[in-house]
């Protein structure tokens, strides 16, 4: 996939482009939908498939408020973007210049003068323009006047649901991962180097990975069955975030995110791990002795393989 970061170093216009645009945050099934018809789509018509983002999230930009997590960062949106087969990934900065620009100004400069766009294809709600007037009513009165065709997708739905990004954050910070997993389908990840930490699971017996994610949304406290992706292969562990209130006297404080991995003696300080949710096991629990915890651990460890052990 070629990746072209703005517009103006969009030098030239693709063959038969097939177009959508979206901030795509987690990639969910939902978007992984309209994706793959912009792939077939194209290759149908022998053209080029393309994926139009943005960065940052539009409300970083135009509201002062707290910013919503993201559930993936840019850099694993535009790999799963990518894992998804198509030809040209278009990013967007979204800064205040491009917030002013009217929905009239986008599709002309954006879509047809500098795209050269042939179809857009899109999610259902989709708006965009200076104050989100950019309607699908105006992209099909528009289409007409410049010649490309617009395209609709209905929304995914999941037992009646509607899948949506914000749907899929409240779940994973409620740690309801399972669910949120069946909405992104795949794995809820999230990467991090591992950093020293203070080697108390390893007096335990449980040597951790201690990581600090690149993305910012974090799974509710507790500890989970994961998988790990480091030197190219998955190992099977078990996972906690939180204060570890056995050990720590002032609460509340800096969560931290310690994973044991099973059967694992590698060295991988520095490296960059990606850790896959699975399912959550229990929430996190302050001990009154280490003997305690311990045996907690090793009930939590057996229940982790089991989860990750594959039903025959």
């Amino acid at each position: 996939m070629k990746l072209i970061r703005g517009i103006k170093n969009l030098k030239q216009q693709f063959k038969k482009s097939v177009l959508t645009i979206g901030i795509f945050d987690g990639v969910h099934l939902a978007h992984q939908k309209i994706i793959k018809k912009v792939v077939r789509q194209a290759k149908a018509l022998k053209g080029t498939s393309m994926v139009a983002t943005f960065h940052p999230h539009p409300l970083r930009t135009l509201s002062s408020s707290a910013a919503t997590p993201m559930i993936s960062s840019l850099e694993h949106r535009i790999d799963l973007i990518s894992r998804l087969n198509v030809d040209v990934c278009l990013l967007l900065d979204f800064n205040k210049e491009f917030s002013r620009m009217c929905a009239e100004d986008f599709i002309k400069d954006i879509l047809v003068d500098a795209v050269g766009i042939n179809c857009l294809i899109l999610g259902k709600g989709f708006r965009f323009g200076k104050e989100r007037k950019g309607t699908f009513a105006l992209l099909k009165k528009l289409s007409k006047t410049y010649g490309f065709n617009v395209r609709r997708i209905e929304p995914v739905k999941i037992n009646g649901e509607i899948i949506s990004s914000s749907k899929i954050r409240a779940l994973i910070q409620k740690g309801k991962i399972k669910e949120a997993n069946k909405f992104l389908g795949r794995a809820f990840s999230i990467f991090g180097k591992v950093k020293k930490g203070n080697a108390r699971g390893r007096v335990l017996g449980y040597p951790t990975a201690n990581i600090t994610p690149l993305q910012e949304i974090v799974p509710l406290a507790g500890v989970y069955a994961v998988k790990v992706l480091t030197d190219n292969k998955i190992f099977p562990g078990v996972l906690n975030i939180g204060c570890r209130p056995t050990f720590t006297r002032k609460l509340p404080c800096a969560h931290t995110i310690e994973t044991h991995i099973f059967n694992f003696h590698n060295k991988i300080y520095g490296k960059r791990l990606e850790v896959f949710f699975i399912q959550r096991i229990r929430p996190e629990k302050k001990f009154a002795t280490h003997k305690a915890l311990l045996a907690q651990i090793k009930k939590d460890e057996v229940k982790a393989k089991k989860i990750l052990t594959p039903k025959i």
